[in-house]
């Protein structure tokens, strides 16, 4: 198991110098896990302190992606689309191959998103960010990046084609390693779905801990394809985490123990698959769970 406490990751800025969005030059992202596992999974968990404002704000398009995505509003509201919006100390899920946006992310909003995917449709990681470069250098000899958007002409047909930028850079980086293009699916759900936590009730699992689900998705194909997302109370009993699926947790609480180490305040963990965990408090605490698909 391993464990994050925000306070102690140095903020970074990831894709810097090679942006495909608009916006945001400010923000302070850490990054608090990411994997690429031998089974193909790929995810990352990071958190992201928006501090520009008005015309420097990040924006995005509407576009859709071939990964999944949770998002938790920390702190402020969640743009999802014009008029939809994450409340504060609320969630999202967002199904790969769904519409969202176009967005704008202002001062203020703190925010925990993870995105993930299996075999290239989620790419961190070695592997594919030492490709980022060069996937940008073959997009920009053939069009431009402008407004979140790759506009691209075909010199013989004289057609203009025009694409989300992330997905642009996705596929590039697919071809470039996998020799094949990647294509984002049609939609299992047709638009992101809003979770809203507190309308949930508590039940119990063992002594000292309490659950409430929040939604169980299935955008990967198999019997374990499904994502669930929930809450748990601790509050002096333990949670058993399994070894069958990658985990990951986190709390804005202080008093978790994971595996018998103490952390701090706004902690993470990351059980990957393979690795049992458990997840204690002397005191009262709540965290958030995500056990993730397998493809198997």
């Amino acid at each position: 198991m391993q464990v994050s406490i925000f306070d102690n990751i140095q903020p970074t800025d990831p894709n810097s110098g090679m942006h495909v969005r608009e916006g945001g030059a400010n923000r302070e992202i850490r990054v608090l896990f990411k994997d690429d596992a031998p089974d193909g999974f790929n995810f990352w968990l990071a958190r992201t302190v928006q501090n520009d404002e008005g015309d420097d704000a990040f924006q995005s398009p509407r576009h859709k992606h071939t990964f999944q995505q949770i998002k938790f509003a920390e702190r402020g509201e969640i743009d999802v689309s014009p008029g939809l919006n994450i409340a504060q100390g609320e969630m999202g899920y967002f199904p790969k191959g769904a519409y969202y946006g176009p967005q704008k992310r202002e001062k203020g909003l703190v925010s925990i998103v993870c995105q993930y995917g299996f075999n290239g449709e989620h790419q961190r990681g070695e592997y594919w960010e030492s490709r980022r470069a060069d996937a940008l250098q073959r997009l920009k000899s053939r069009g431009v990046i402008e407004n979140g958007l790759f506009v691209e002409r075909d010199e013989k047909t004289g057609e203009t084609r025009v694409r989300d930028a992330v997905d642009a850079l996705y596929d590039e980086r697919h071809q470039m390693l996998k020799g094949k293009p990647l294509k984002i699916p049609a939609p299992m759900y047709e638009a992101p779905i809003l979770l809203h936590p507190a309308n949930a009730e508590y039940f119990a699992v063992s002594e000292g801990v309490r659950m409430k689900h929040l939604g169980r998705f299935f955008d990967q194909p198999g019997p374990h394809g499904d994502v669930g997302i929930s809450m748990v109370q601790i509050n002096g009993g333990t949670l058993e985490l399994a070894a069958d699926r990658p985990q990951i947790a986190w709390t804005l609480d202080d008093g978790l123990v994971a595996d018998g180490q103490a952390c701090s305040s706004a902690s993470a963990i990351y059980c990957p698959r393979g690795e049992a965990g458990t997840l204690s408090s002397d005191g009262m605490i709540e965290l958030y769970l995500v056990e993730f698909p397998r493809l198997d």
